[in-house]
């Protein structure tokens, strides 16, 4: 009972407190998620693809953008492509594929580097022009 006349008069004070606490929680999430949002549509972040998150032609990928810095792994990826693709189609020996960078394949394959990525965009474009 002596605990409860000790909490009476700052029962108003501690309702207030628990409020307030409350609303600065809902809009610092309100924040987060805002600011999150906008950074995915300026395309500083990308959320997991799956069936939930489809992409849309405006959002994907073009073979254009391959660059001679991207291992195989990270371009089957971003175009979904089978893992061995790119290998059968373009006849890469290495062992280190698909771990293997553009730049690295076409030195190995004794290719010029810019003949090379030629060939991996062109393979990527024809296999997206096949698949929906």
């Amino acid at each position: 009972m002596i605990l409860g006349m000790a909490i009476k008069p700052y029962r108003n004070v501690l309702i207030g407190l628990t409020l307030l606490c409350l609303i600065l929680l809902a809009a610092s999430a309100y924040l987060f998620f805002n600011d999150a949002l906008a950074m995915r549509r300026a395309g500083f972040l990308s959320g997991p693809r799956g069936w939930h998150q489809a992409r849309t032609p405006e959002t994907a990928p073009t073979a254009t953008g391959i660059r001679a810095w991207m291992t195989f792994d990270f371009i089957n990826d971003i175009f979904d492509l089978p893992p061995d693709y790119l290998k059968n189609t373009l006849s890469i020996r290495a062992a280190a594929y698909p771990k293997l960078t553009v730049a690295q394949a076409a030195k190995l394959e004794g290719i010029p580097q810019d003949e090379f990525l030629l060939k991996v965009q062109a393979a990527t474009a024809s296999y997206s022009a096949l698949t929906p």
